[in-house]
């Protein structure tokens, strides 16, 4: 390799053009998330490698999210979300934005975790809160890191 390759490979390392990613599967079944909410106890534990941190929620066609990005929203329906995360140590971390992703995967909502999660969190336990009863399947805890 010449030096102008090499000068490419450092770039695109530094430039965050290069993305690592970490994903685990919670739950592949339907579930009903509540005003009582949903948990999951991770184990092992999750390391939340990256800077931003979501959980991914498959949801009926339809959903979509609105200003202040806590709600989702379909056909007047307005249901709030909410996602906590558990360190090892009992440190219990708030979902803040929620987001819509639309692809070849299917409909998403993705619950965002802020800059106050640290990286390299170990992440124990996962709770799921609703308005009212909304229905959600394969739920997945995504790390996403620009190197």
């Amino acid at each position: 390799m010449n030096n102008r390759h090499l000068h490419i490979v450092i770039y695109l390392l530094f430039s965050g053009c290069v993305r690592m990613d970490t994903e685990r599967a919670i739950s592949s079944d339907h579930c009903i998330i509540s005003p009582e909410g949903k948990e999951w106890i991770l184990e092992p534990s999750f390391i939340s490698r990256g800077r931003s941190t979501y959980l991914l929620l498959d949801v009926e066609k339809g959903w979509e999210t609105e200003p202040p990005w806590k709600n989702v929203v379909r056909d007047g329906e307005k249901i709030k979300i909410e996602a906590q995360l558990e360190d090892k140590n009992g440190k219990i971390y708030l979902s803040g934005i929620v987001g819509s992703q639309h692809g070849v995967e299917g409909h998403k909502i993705d619950l965002r975790f802020s800059n106050d999660l640290p990286r390299y969190t170990e992440v124990k336990k996962i709770r799921l809160f609703s308005s009212q009863d909304f229905s959600v399947k394969n739920i997945s805890l995504r790390s996403r890191n620009f190197l």
